[in-house]
């Protein structure tokens, strides 16, 4: 686990979530285990999208968006879409044990750096932007490797080690997006990024690019 999901996790628990220190360190491990056990694709050839803060009602079309993605990535066996219905912020305590372990899971998820993008609703994004989650995509967009109109380009607030912060493009907005809304993801508020510590960054923002331009849209 590197410096970046440490300090996620670290921050997480300050905001009293040390009540489920234990549990969600258990999860983590029988998780991992269960994950290796079952994925017989190799990790290099899998690539995972989450969204995050909404329901999605029919389950199937998830699966739908996910074959239709991996026939442009030819050189990945497996693409997947996962809903994590969340309905709190990533600093407040969810009020009942449904939403508990619904933060559990999305931790834990980030924890064992699994998934190549987020989606989240603005506040929980800012809240892992702060603490360096996602990838710096102005580079992308300069060079023109992401085609996005800059009214969706979306800065957030990034802390350094020395406690200095500064402003980084680090999120997209897909307010309005088809792709995503064609699975009945509600897209209002929501913003788009990269964590660092995926290993298939050049993959993730052809990703990107696809959900932008409508492509995968059925």
């Amino acid at each position: 686990m590197d410096n970046i999901t440490r300090t996620i996790i670290k921050n997480h628990f300050a905001y009293d979530w040390w009540k489920y220190l234990v549990g969600i360190v258990c999860v983590l491990i029988s998780w991992n285990i269960a994950y290796t056990i079952a994925t017989r694709v190799p990790p290099e050839k899998m690539m995972e999208v989450y969204l995050v803060n909404d329901y999605i009602e029919e389950p199937d079309k998830l699966d739908e968006l996910s074959e239709r993605a991996l026939t442009y990535f030819p050189e990945l066996e497996e693409i997947s879409f996962y809903d994590i219905p969340l309905m709190t912020e990533a600093n407040e305590m969810p009020q009942d044990q449904g939403g508990l372990a619904l933060q559990q899971k999305l931790m834990v998820t980030i924890g064992a750096q699994q998934g190549d993008i987020f989606i989240f609703s603005q506040k929980s994004f800012d809240v892992f932007a702060k603490q360096g989650l996602f990838i710096d995509l102005e580079p992308y967009i300069k060079d023109g490797t992401i085609q996005v109109d800059p009214s969706l380009e979306y800065k957030a607030k990034v802390e350094n080690d020395d406690g200095t912060s500064e402003t980084m493009l680090c999120g997209i907005s897909v307010d309005g997006n088809k792709v995503l809304e064609s699975i009945g993801y509600n897209t209002k508020g929501k913003v788009l990024g990269i964590p660092a510590y995926s290993k298939k960054i050049p993959l993730a923002v052809r990703m990107v690019n696809l959900i932008l331009s409508g492509q995968l849209a059925h």
